[in-house]
């Protein structure tokens, strides 16, 4: 017999089902919400996106390694959120002139570039990290070592196997590279000065091709040193024709000397990207225009409106950098580095290059400084050398080549900050350090130039916000966008829903160089966050010692 069930009694089952299903869903909902939907969440900054556009307010979601959202008041939670209030958002600084193949590899933390908010750099200036094949020689300088001191030879072959090994080691930057010319011709043709062979040619073409295969961006050349001194410029539009086949582009540190040479220079480099049909990229043209900045850009925009793709990178100092041999006579440089300090103890040798180097400016040795020996003889000129060696300037240079195995570096003053701010607002001008990611507890290479650690920071501290030279907006878009552009990554350089996660957050009121030719080991200041690839490797203005770093390879 079945009981009936009154209406009260049913209708307080149904309430208490009601509100049993109502605490589940509520409950469901507070776990929903409290749930991270982000990894990373930076709020309140003013968002300035590498465009050219003006900073918006904006917070900035990352999940994984790309950026995820992009609004103003995101609410959802985050696994990590960081007050970007009264810094600036922008995208990670990518850095178009490297030196920091060598020192990647002995230490892959690049906190010198970090610091700064650079995030990507291009290395292979006309000597690249592969191939080493052949008659290249197979030591590296080493940067955390004395500085006249190889590190160990390579254990790759190739671009790709430096690559790979780059990987291996890990490291807290990504990195994009070149393929040298003069790396290709050392391979082949060695360190003579003739012309290559036709099979010479043919092998050297392979060489490039390989290597784009392998992820280059292009081809380099670095018309000032051997061997790439020795190449026609017929041999180099056969190069940059391979790279170009290849979706790359030429990079080249133009032939100069005299300021009638400079301008050939240029020329030069014009007609090979014509020939080549490559698109241009001009070294340092800061350092090869000198005082001519004007002169060089009527014929790079008159160039660029019959078509050519030319771009320029530039540091904001003006002094430069290089090797203290590449101010001995090419003749004398020849077939390599033991022959070069051969000729340096030969006296027949030894009086010419005297003779040749007597011919120079004497004011010239006043404002050559001997950098990066690791000795006491940093960061005194070459002139105060000779003096305090009782011995003319030419053979006090000779001297210290010959007593660092050929390792001395020289910094030398020779623009004017007038130049400097006609070049840095081009609009096909963007930034290039010349430097070399390191590390400070690490780095044993003497006084560097201080680009290694406060080209980035030096423009928005003193050319953006002191000087006005250029606007905030304008700055970033070259040190980003424009860069990206020219590598031909379309998933960097923008801050933009899909992009990739490479962030710096800064200061606009405090972000500062601090190195100084004097004292060039000081980070510089003002940069609280950087991420790469999603990963924060600055955090609040300290390295965090992580290495999400990437091999940054090009596709063709």
């Amino acid at each position: 017999m079945s009981r009936r069930r009154s209406p009260y009694f049913l209708g307080v089952i149904g309430i208490a089902c009601l509100l049993i299903a109502a605490i589940v869903w509520h409950g469901r909902s507070i776990v929903s919400a409290q749930a991270p939907r982000y990894d990373l969440l930076i709020r309140n900054g003013t968002v300035v996106d590498g465009t050219g556009g003006p900073g918006v307010r904006a917070d900035v979601a990352v999940t994984g390694d790309t950026i995820v959202a992009l609004a103003p008041g995101v609410t959802a939670a985050a696994r990590r959120t960081i007050d970007a209030q009264g810094l600036v958002v922008a995208p990670g600084f990518i850095d178009m002139h490297t030196h920091s193949d060598s020192s990647l590899i002995e230490d892959g933390r690049a906190a010198s570039f970090l610091m700064q908010g650079v995030t990507t750099e291009l290395l292979g200036e006309h000597t690249s990290a592969g191939p080493i094949l052949g008659k290249a020689e197979r030591g590296i300088f080493s940067l955390t070592e004395d500085a006249k001191t190889k590190a160990p030879a390579p254990d790759w072959t190739t671009l790709g196997g430096y690559f790979k090994k780059l990987e291996a080691r890990g490291i807290s930057i990504n990195v994009a590279s070149y393929v040298g010319s003069g790396q290709v011709r050392a391979c082949v043709v060695g360190y003579e000065n003739r012309p290559a062979t036709p099979d010479e040619l043919e092998q050297m073409k392979t060489l490039v091709a390989d290597a784009m295969r392998d992820g280059a961006v292009g081809l380099s050349s670095g018309l000032a040193y051997v061997p790439n001194i020795y190449a026609t410029t017929d041999e180099l539009t056969a190069l940059a024709r391979v790279a170009a086949e290849h979706g790359g582009f030429y990079g080249t540190h133009l032939r100069g000397g005299t300021r009638e040479d400079q301008l050939a220079g240029l020329k030069e480099a014009l007609a090979i990207a014509e020939g080549a049909k490559a698109p241009l990229e001009i070294i340092h043209v800061n350092s090869t225009a000198g005082g001519r900045i004007g002169e060089f850009a009527a014929l790079i925009e008159a160039a660029r409106a019959r078509g050519l793709d030319i771009t320029a990178n530039f540091y904001p100092y003006t002094a430069g950098m290089s090797f203290l041999r590449s101010l001995l006579p090419a003749w004398a440089q020849e077939g390599g580095t033991e022959a070069m300090l051969a000729r340096l103890r030969n006296p027949e040798d030894r009086a010419r290059i005297q003779q040749t180097l007597g011919q120079s400016d004497p004011a010239r040795w006043q404002r050559t400084y001997v950098s990066s020996t690791n000795r006491a003889i940093d960061g005194k000129t070459i002139a105060d050398l000779a003096a305090a060696r009782q011995v003319e300037p030419a053979v006090a240079l000779m001297d210290i080549v010959l007593e660092e195995g050929g390792y001395a570096f020289y910094i030398s003053f020779g623009n004017t900050e007038e130049n400097l701010k006609k070049g840095m607002v081009l609009p096909w001008v963007h930034f290039g350090s010349d430097g070399a990611a390191v590390t400070i507890d690490t780095f044993k290479g003497g006084k560097p130039h201080p680009r290694f650690f406060g080209t980035f920071a030096r423009v928005l501290g003193k050319y953006v916000r002191e000087e006005r030279a250029l606007t905030l907006e304008q700055a970033v878009h070259k040190m980003t966008l424009l860069s990206a552009r020219r590598l031909g990554f379309d998933d960097r350089g923008q801050i933009a829903i899909g992009r990739k996660a490479d962030l710096v957050v800064f200061d606009p009121q405090t972000v500062t160089d601090r190195a100084t030719f004097e004292n060039p080991l000081q980070y510089a200041t003002g940069v609280q966050y950087v991420l790469v690839n999603g990963t924060v490797v600055v955090d609040k203005g300290a390295h965090t010692g992580a290495k999400p770093g990437r091999v940054l390879r090009h596709k063709g």
